[in-house]
Order: C-alpha cells, then sequence, then structure tokens
C-alpha cells in the first residue's frame, strides 16, 4: 500500500456520504454494534498484468559528446513481466535517479513562492509554501549469432545488463533465455540499430525468475529480493544512461511499442536553446538560461506579497521566512543530477567515482531490503562530501547552459521512423513564462496569483557576478575559492540575504549589508592579491574534511572485536575485497560460507573500519550468517548515535534480516520510527513469516502497528477477494472486519466475493456476518450487480426476520437505504421501518412480484402470515 493510499473517487465518496447518512451518529461501539454500511475502499494495490502507467518524462543532457538522458517508468502488473530495452550509441554508465527528479527539475524551472503578508494586520492563516555516425560492421553467420555481454549489474530494484548484438534474433533469443523482456514488433527497429552499431542496455525487475546470465563477478543476484509473484502499481526507481556520441541523440523507437499515447515531456539541458526536429516548435514550452536556472538552484525562494507590494516589505519580514526559503528540499535533486553531469563533461569520463559510490551505497541497502525516498536521502547525505568540492565547483558551468522544456504529443510515426535529433531554436519571448505553462507535476497544485512577486534582485545580482569570476577560474582555483569562503564560514553562491535597500540609501551602504560579503569577495576575486593564502586554506579544508571519520566505541558491556585485535589472513583477504566494486558480492559469500570464524573480522570492520561500503557489506555479511551474538553487535551498532545515520539504519535491517520468528521481528517494529526506511522490509520479514496463517492475522497485522501499515501492500495484494470477503464477515474483531471490507473494495472482484459471502443459505444457522456489523464495499456496483446485492440483503431480511434476529434487520435496513445503491438499482428507500414486508412491497413495485416470490419461496415463507398481501397489486 503506497503513502498515497486512495479512495476510490466519486462513487466510493457517495456511499460513504450513504452510510454516514444511514449509521447511528452515536460513538460505535465495536461487539454488537450498528456500523454497518458502504465502506470506501482502501487501496492495497494489483493488477493483472504489466501496462504502462503515467506521463512519459525524460531528462536529457548534452555537452562535450557527454550525453545523459534519464527516465522513470510507470507500469502497472508483474514484476516478473517488466522489462526494458534502451538503445546506446556508446557503452554508457548507469545510476539510479532520484524519485522526485522531475518535480525538482520543475521548481528549478519556477521555484515555489513563499506567502508572506505585508498588510497592516497579520491575518490568521496557514504557515504555507508555494508550492554519431556509427559504422556498421558486417561479418557472416558466426558474427550474426553472437551476444557479448559488455558489462551487467544490479541497480536497486533492477537487473541491468550492457549487450552487444550480431542480430536481432540473437538478441531476441538471449533476452528470452535470460528472462529478459524484448519488445514486440521490434525486431526491425533492433535491426537497424545492430547495423549501427549500436548497443543496448536491457533491464528487469529483481524477481525470482531466471536467474540472468553470469555476471562480472559478484555484481547480480536476482532470486530472493521480490516474490515471483510480486505485483507493481505506479512509477518504478528511475535510472539514467550516460555515454558518449559525437551527435545529441535521443532513442526513443523502442517506446513506440507500449500502448496508449505518445504524451512526452523532455526536458534537454544543452549549450543553447533548441527543438526537436520533425516536432512541431510549438512543442517547446519553455527556455530558461543557465543564468536563470542557476539563480533559481542557488538563491532563496522568491516571495508572494499579499495585503500590500514591495514597499511595505520591511527586514522583518523578511526574516520571519528565511527558514523557509532554502531552494534545496524542491529542487535539490536537480542541482545534483545537473552538477554531476557538468562535471561528467568537463572530465570527459561517463563514469563518476561518487556516483559509483553511491550505486555501492544503493546495492547494500537493496541487500538489506531497503529502499525507497528514506534511504535514497540517506545515501545521498552519505555521498556529499564526496560529491560536494567536484559539484559546486562544475556549478557555475551551467551559466552557459539553456534548459528547453518539449511537452506535446509526439507523432507516433515520428518516434518510430528514427531518433530524436535536435536543432537550435529560441522560442518567443512572449510565450516564454510560467503564465504560459505550468509544469506536469505542479499542475493542479492552485498556484497563487494573487498578490506580488518579490525577489532580491540586487541579490541576486551579486551572486550572479561571483558566479560568473569563479567560472573564468580553472577548477583547481574555483575549488580553493570555495573552500576557503567555507573556511571563513561564507556560503559563496549566497549572498546575505534578509536585508532591503532603503529607498535613496547609496548602493555603497547596501553593499556593505545584505550583499556586502558577496562584493568584497568580488573584489578579492578581481585582485587575486591572496591567492596563494586563500588556495592554502582551501586545500587544506578539503583536507580535512575528506579524511573525517567518526570511530564510536560499542557500549562498555557489549562484546565487540577490538580494533587492534588480529584478523585471520583468509579473512582479512576476504574483507579487503568489500572495496572492490566488482569482487565485493563474491566476497561476502566468501565469507558467509565461513560463518562463524568470519564473524569477529566483521564486526571489527563493522565497527572500527574507515570505509562506508566495506562497513556496509559487513552488515550484509553479519546479517547472512545470524545469530543471537550477531544480533547483539547490530543492535549496539544501530544505537550508537554517534554513527552515520546510514551505518545505523543498515544496522537495524541486518537485525531485522537475522530475527527468526514473527515475535522478534514485531518487537523490532518501533524502530521505524527513528529509522524509516525498515517500514517496507519489517513487512515483507512479516509476510514471509506469516506464511500460510490466516488472512484475518494479516489484516490485524495493518491496524497493530500503525507506523509500518503504509508497507503492507505486498502481503495484503497477496489475499484473495474471497479471503478478504471472509474476514470482513468472521473476523473476531470488529476493526479488522472494516479495514478488510475497505482492501476488498479495491479489487476489481470485489463485488462478486461481496455476493458470494452474502449468499443466502436457508439451513444456515446464522447470519454469514453474526456477531458483528454487516459491511458492504462502497465500490460502484452495476445495475445487475446491486440487483444481486438487494435480493441477498431482502433473503437475509427475511430470514432474520422469522428467527426473531432484530438486530440483523436493523443492519440490513441501513444497507438497503445507501443512497447510492438505491438509486443504481431504482427503488424507493424506506427510513421509517424495518419490517421485511414494506421492504418486499417496494422491491416488488421496482423489480416485479416474480423478484417477491423468489425471495419468499427461497425462504419456505410462502404462507406465513407476515407476507400476506405482500404480492397483491404486483405485476
Amino acid at each position: 500500500m503506497s503513502r498515497g493510499t486512495t479512495i476510490r473517487a466519486a462513487a466510493a465518496l457517495a456511499m460513504l456520504v450513504a452510510l454516514a447518512a444511514t449509521v447511528t451518529t452515536q460513538p460505535v461501539p465495536i461487539v454488537k454494534a450498528d456500523p454497518c454500511g458502504m465502506v470506501p475502499p482502501l487501496r492495497a494495490g494489483k493488477s493483472p498484468e504489466i501496462e504502462r502507467t503515467g506521463l512519459k518524462k525524460t531528462y536529457v543532457f548534452y555537452k562535450n559528446g557527454i550525453e545523459t538522458f534519464a527516465i522513470r517508468p510507470g507500469f502497472r502488473g508483474k514484476l516478473s513481466e517488466f522489462g526494458m530495452l534502451v538503445p546506446v550509441p556508446s557503452t554508457p554508465s548507469i545510476k539510479k535517479i532520484a524519485d522526485k527528479t522531475f518535480e525538482h527539475i520543475d521548481a528549478a524551472i519556477d521555484p515555489p513562492e513563499i506567502e508572506v503578508w505585508v498588510g497592516p494586520e497579520y491575518p490568521m492563516a496557514e504557515d504555507a509554501a508555494g508550492p554519431t555516425s556509427a559504422v556498421g560492421l558486417g561479418g557472416g553467420l558466426a558474427y550474426r549469432a553472437r551476444v557479448n555481454v559488455i558489462k551487467q549489474e544490479a541497480v536497486g530494484m533492477y537487473t541491468v545488463v550492457v549487450l552487444e548484438a550480431g542480430s536481432t534474433e540473437a538478441l531476441k533469443k538471449w533476452m528470452d533465455e535470460n528472462g529478459y523482456r524484448f519488445p514486440d514488433g521490434m525486431e526491425g527497429t533492433c535491426e537497424e540499430y545492430i547495423g549501427q552499431g549500436w548497443q543496448f542496455v536491457a533491464v528487469k525487475a529483481k524477481v525470482g525468475a531466471k536467474p540472468g546470465v553470469d555476471a562480472a563477478p559478484g555484481k547480480t543476484r536476482t532470486d530472493e529480493n521480490l516474490p515471483e509473484q510480486a505485483e507493481w502499481d505506479g512509477l518504478g526507481q528511475g535510472m539514467a544512461f550516460r555515454f558518449k556520441t559525437p551527435k545529441l541523440v535521443v532513442p526513443m523507437r523502442l517506446s513506440t511499442y507500449n500502448a496508449g499515447d505518445t504524451h512526452n515531456v523532455v526536458y534537454l539541458l544543452s549549450d543553447q536553446p533548441m527543438k526537436i526536429e520533425s516536432i512541431p516548435p510549438e512543442f517547446v514550452v519553455r527556455q530558461i538560461s543557465g543564468k536563470e536556472l542557476y539563480l533559481n538552484l542557488t538563491q532563496p525562494l522568491p516571495l508572494r506579497l499579499l495585503g500590500g507590494t514591495e514597499s511595505n516589505l520591511t527586514a522583518a519580514h523578511i526574516a520571519s521566512v528565511a527558514h523557509r526559503r532554502d531552494p534545496a528540499p524542491h529542487n535539490g535533486i536537480a542541482r545534483e543530477l545537473f552538477c554531476a553531469d557538468l562535471v561528467a563533461a568537463r572530465q570527459g569520463n561517463t563514469t563518476l567515482e561518487f556516483e559509483e559510490r553511491e550505486k555501492d551505497y544503493l546495492n547494500i541497502s537493496h541487500e538489506l531490503g531497503l529502499d525507497g525516498e528514506e534511504i535514497d536521502n540517506l545515501h545521498s547525505q552519505a555521498a556529499t562530501l564526496e560529491r560536494a568540492a567536484e559539484s559546486d565547483a562544475a556549478l557555475v558551468d551551467l551559466l552557459d547552459m539553456t534548459l528547453t522544456v518539449i511537452d506535446g504529443m509526439f507523432d507516433r510515426d515520428v518516434l518510430r521512423r528514427d531518433n530524436l535529433s535536435f536543432a537550435a531554436y529560441e522560442m518567443p519571448a512572449a510565450r516564454n513564462s510560467p503564465a504560459d505553462y505550468v509544469a506536469p507535476t505542479r499542475r493542479g497544485a492552485g498556484m497563487t496569483r494573487e498578490g506580488v512577486r518579490w525577489v532580491d534582485d540586487a541579490q541576486r545580482k551579486a551572486a550572479l557576478e561571483v558566479a560568473i569570476m569563479l567560472k573564468g577560474l580553472p577548477i583547481g582555483e574555483r575549488k580553493a575559492e570555495i573552500a576557503a569562503a567555507e573556511q571563513r564560514g561564507e556560503n559563496i553562491f549566497v549572498p546575505p540575504a534578509g536585508n532591503l535597500e532603503t529607498p535613496g540609501m547609496p548602493s555603497w551602504i547596501w553593499a556593505l549589508s545584505a550583499g556586502g560579503a558577496a562584493l568584497i569577495l568580488l573584489a578579492l576575486l578581481r585582485w587575486r592579491k591572496a591567492k596563494a593564502a586563500a588556495m592554502a586554506l582551501g586545500f587544506g579544508l578539503l583536507g580535512a574534511s575528506g579524511g573525517a571519520h567518526i570511530e564510536a566505541a560499542a557500549p562498555e558491556n557489549m562484546a565487540v572485536t577490538k580494533p587492534e585485535a588480529a584478523v585471520e589472513p583468509e579473512i582479512a583477504a576476504l574483507i579487503k575485497d568489500l572495496s572492490n566494486r566488482t569482487k565485493a558480492e563474491k566476497a561476502v559469500e566468501g565469507l558467509v560460507k565461513l560463518g562463524e570464524k568470519s564473524v569477529p573480522g566483521l564486526l571489527k570492520e563493522a565497527f572500527h573500519g574507515s570505509d562506508l561500503v566495506v562497513q556496509g557489506w559487513s552488515i550484509v555479511a553479519l546479517s547472512r550468517i545470524g545469530g543471537k551474538d550477531i544480533d547483539a553487535g547490530l543492535e549496539a551498532l544501530h544505537r550508537d548515535s554517534r554513527r552515520p545515520a546510514l551505518i545505523r539504519t543498515w544496522a537495524a535491517a541486518g537485525r531485522l534480516k537475522v530475527a527468526p520468528d514473527r515475535e522478534t521481528v514485531l518487537k523490532l517494529a518501533p524502530l521505524c520510527a527513528a529509522h524509516p526506511a525498515l517500514g517496507k522490509p519489517l513487512a515483507k520479514k512479516l509476510a514471509a513469516l506469516l506464511g500460510a496463517e490466516s488472512a484475518e492475522g494479516v489484516v490485524a497485522l495493518t491496524l497493530q502497528h500503525p507506523t509500518i501499515a503504509e508497507h503492507f501492500g505486498t502481503i495484503i495484494s497477496g489475499l484473495s477477494e474471497p479471503d478478504l470477503a471472509k474476514v470482513m464477515v468472521s473476523a473476531k474483531d470488529m476493526s479488522v472486519r472494516l479495514r478488510a471490507a475497505q482492501y476488498l473494495g479495491d479489487r476489481p472482484d470485489a463485488a462478486q466475493a461481496t455476493l458470494d459471502v452474502y449468499a443466502f443459505t436457508l439451513d444456515s444457522d446464522r447470519a454469514p456476518w453474526d456477531g458483528g456489523p454487516l459491511y458492504v464495499p462502497g465500490i460502484h456496483w452495476t445495475k445487475a450487480e446491486g440487483e444481486k446485492l438487494v435480493t441477498n440483503l431482502l433473503l437475509w431480511g427475511v430470514w432474520c426476520e422469522r428467527a426473531g434476529k432484530s438486530m440483523e434487520i436493523q443492519q440490513i435496513t441501513n444497507n438497503l437505504n445507501s443512497i447510492q445503491l438505491a438509486r443504481i438499482v431504482g427503488y424507493d428507500m424506506n427510513w421509517n421501518t424495518g419490517d421485511m414486508a414494506a421492504w418486499l412491497k417496494i422491491w416488488g413495485k421496482a423489480k416485479g412480484k416474480a423478484a417477491v416470490e423468489e425471495i419468499l419461496k427461497a425462504n419456505k415463507a410462502e404462507s406465513d402470515k407476515r407476507y400476506e398481501g405482500v404480492l397483491e397489486g404486483l405485476k
């Protein structure tokens, strides 16, 4: 169940209104109460087959022969059926992108505005923030039949392989044999790519399907992370591919095999404003200069002045919202993405070490069952020091770039015919504004147009002058100046904010207040008087931060290997291999095979090591070995608040892996408060341990552990509609019945399962829902389904009346008085009585005499005096 657990739109809302109208307004007791009625559905997510979903968004970067394109596929269905095939002109580097990448790109184009009241009285309101031409290769049959595996690796939830093929037939055969999905009908297109010497990136989800081809030593495991029948509904993990190419191209031809429309949004960051050839220029909807983009990423968010104008704005107003003006929470992911690509373009490399390190963190986390935004944030924090020096120095290279947004329904024939190519194009200024185009991720957000937009122009001007001066320096000197500013406690990219130039105040006085530090820095940069000293300070700072490592001992009562303890040579060699990303997983396997013999060395590394990657793989190995001593060691590690948050989360996840039974896992549930990333693996672990236990127990867990309830979607999706329907009518805990009804309401066969569970049986000694409320999923019932439901309710109504079950009759009456159900089926409601004879009369008037005769006959009540006269006047 995703965090965006939802109610199925209007029908569910109408059913909820009906329920509110029919249920007593008093607090609802748990036992023998009358909270029955239509229950709005609760999303747990399940779909029958793979289906592409969501808007197709692509980020593209091109500079100095280095291209990156990033996508985040949306799909629903079985993960074992998911696959992508992406053609590339040369061997790419591959990385995961953050889930909110495209939202942050949109916020880099148009940053959200912070509302501030500048009128005479401050109103009571919310504290709101606005939101290459390649040479074709010839060859004989042997060449045509070959497929070369260039590289293969695990990237989060995916297994990724880069292939070079001699023919489409060979490519398709290899993919089929190794569990990858070849796109139907794309044989001809792939043959063209092969003829041009292109390679292919094949992607599949990590599920218990076919084991893929042997990878580079220890790089991939595809068995264990997700069950073979695992379901997915929503956006998958985003990925970026970076490669060398003498010409900017975007290979979208294979995307045309997907069903659905061809609505695409392309974000292109390049040296000049551009458009896509063969796509109408009107599809270019925004173009942002590199200077504007730089300022949007680095300067405080703009203000939206309400209740007045700029003349009413004071320094106190600015100070009151200063803590909310940091752009990083809104577009910081975009800044990191742009900077990494600029570093790659400057270095001429597709692979960056700090990106590979972050990928190492990702793979360690995935082995421990951790994924999602929470753990991604920890990866990013851990990589910040490694990334910062290079990224900050490259940021000013953005000044010469342009970000172009191309949005529209691309012609399918154009997409199918050739790769997307680009040409220089500058859009008309008259339609290049936020008023003319609202980004896809911000549509419907209710963008504020009242009031006056305000930015500190003087501050932005000073910041831009600093950036221009930095850009004129060699990369080494840039790093030195940035580091020297940090040494002085300054942010070189952001002049101090929060002061205003009073009308008539000389600009030189302003230079000593709001922008003083930046302008003084400008002077230093221009005159270069203290360059040597600044560089010395800068490199000294970088050296100090780069070597920083926090070592915290375990609690005194915890027996953990001491840092000076000797480790056997065999163990030491394998631990050393943990730092080599091509050998790490094989080394883990070797250490696990050695069992308890490895434990002292692994604990020593986990506690006292200086490399996060080696510490992480040590925790993975310990979690696979298991045992009480290891659990105690990992507990000491995750409880040590002096440790990096990533290490502590890995240690807690390791404890979860070691946990032998349900009771132990449940004791770990409180850890989710401090380590939110644990929620999903904890839910999966419970699912595995529950095994054949009742569906009632599974649903109960979602209520017993609300802090992790949002992660139970996979477990709930494994329950059938009949299972949920049974829980809805028979669970001992009434709140479990309600939750089951909610989950059932989100299933495609909810109506049939409900009809089946409420099917009438004359010989029964109790109603199906005996001992609790009569719940009906608040779905959009068809007329035919609704008629069957009402018939079942009336059948049980007559049975309950003859058995003297007044509580059950009231419950039936409440459901029959559902406004939505009555409208769909076509009968009058009856608020005045629970008398079944009156309800049979109403039903006969709506559906005819035969419908009532069927109900009486099924109950053998044709001669029951209570129903004399019911059939009179019916046709």
